[in-house]
């Protein structure tokens, strides 16, 4: 597990698993779907814990977040 705390930490783990071919799973407010951080991919190794962020920026004409 990964937590990041600003986004240039979710950046640089996003870089360094696509580098190693190793599968991210985001992980986020903890809700009643959390068991969907368990994965069936033998690849997922890194949960990505974004719980750290304080905010999140929406830009709905790219559709982005």
């Amino acid at each position: 597990m990964v937590r990041a705390h600003r986004v240039d930490e979710v950046s640089a783990t996003l870089r360094i698993c696509g580098q190693l071919g190793a599968s991210v799973i985001p992980l986020g407010g903890n809700t009643g779907l959390v068991g969907g951080t368990i994965s069936p991919d033998p690849r997922a190794r890194v949960v990505l814990d974004l719980t750290g962020l304080s905010r999140c920026e929406v830009d709905p004409t790219a559709g982005t977040a």
